[in-house]
């Protein structure tokens, strides 16, 4: 889902959906069905991709906590 034939990689699309998956706890054919993807596997792809760049991308991980602790404060 993040990279394909026909798409680049979507960093936005895929934070919000790691956000949906992680705060909201919605399983991932609920997921799948709101961002318009083809299955609950593509929305599992996003989750180990985003996993893995977390690892080697400090900034984007840091991107992360900081959009999860404004909407944790929120709710």
């Amino acid at each position: 889902m993040l990279k394909s034939r026909r798409e680049k990689f979507d960093e936005t699309r895929s934070m919000a959906i790691y956000l949906a998956r992680r705060l909201l706890k919605d399983s991932l054919n609920d997921i799948s069905s709101e961002f318009r993807l083809s299955g609950y596997n593509s929305v599992s792809s996003v989750l180990g991709t985003m996993g893995k760049l977390f690892q080697k991308n400090q900034e984007l991980h840091k991107r992360y906590e900081t959009i999860k602790n404004l909407v944790q404060c929120k709710v």
